[in-house]
């Protein structure tokens, strides 16, 4: 992970950061705010197109392929064939979001005041130490760089699934040059604020 930025629109917010007190958001939260700037809805909603598909529960092929289905439950589903379908799939997650980038076009958006993070993935390893302690459904947790491609997907793609969280509109995203921190759990979540400790030795006011 390389150099990542956050800002916001009051300085306090800024230095609150780095004291440790982080607010997370979820992806529920983020559609609801983007969708107010005719933004993007789908934010952590995947659709998984199937076209024509038989299942055989033993092949180690369709396995694969069944990791980008998670509403086919394994164990109990007997050989099924799919033909013109598609399945929705909604991530239940905390998000905490970054940029790459330091633009005036981001400034515009979230606020003046930043802090760059120098070692993210320190950071990223102490929010879910906290998160494993805190959500008795955490399920892990996965940051990476947001791709502009919307959100429809093909079954075939190799863990298609994978990306869910980490898709936006092209057209109106892309100058975020968003990177994102996202922390899975089994039942739907609520922004909550998390105390990590100080990390002033890994993050500076921009």
């Amino acid at each position: 992970m390389g150099t990542i930025y956050r800002f916001f629109s009051d300085k306090k917010y800024a230095e609150d950061f780095l004291k440790g007190r982080i607010r997370l958001s979820t992806l529920e939260d983020c559609r609801k705010l983007e969708e107010d700037r005719g933004g993007d809805p789908l934010d952590g909603f995947l659709t998984t197109n199937v076209k024509n598909l038989t299942i055989n529960w033993n092949d180690e092929h369709s396995k694969i392929i069944l990791k980008n289905i998670p509403s086919i439950n394994m164990e109990t589903s007997s050989n099924i064939r799919f033909v013109d379908f598609n399945f929705n799939t909604v991530l239940n997650a905390h998000v905490l979001c970054f940029t790459k980038k330091d633009s005036g076009y981001v400034k515009s958006i979230f606020g003046k005041h930043g802090v760059v993070i120098h070692r993210p993935r320190e950071l990223y390893s102490k929010i879910c130490k906290i998160m494993a302690d805190y959500d008795l459904f955490f399920k892990g947790a996965k940051a990476g760089s947001v791709v502009y491609e919307g959100h429809s997907h093909s079954v075939y793609e190799d863990n298609s699934i994978q990306k869910l969280g980490f898709t936006k509109r092209k057209s109106i995203f892309e100058n975020e040059k968003e990177f994102r921190m996202v922390f899975f759990s089994s039942l739907p979540v609520k922004p909550e604020f998390i105390e990590v400790g100080d990390i002033r030795d890994i993050a500076t006011l921009y």
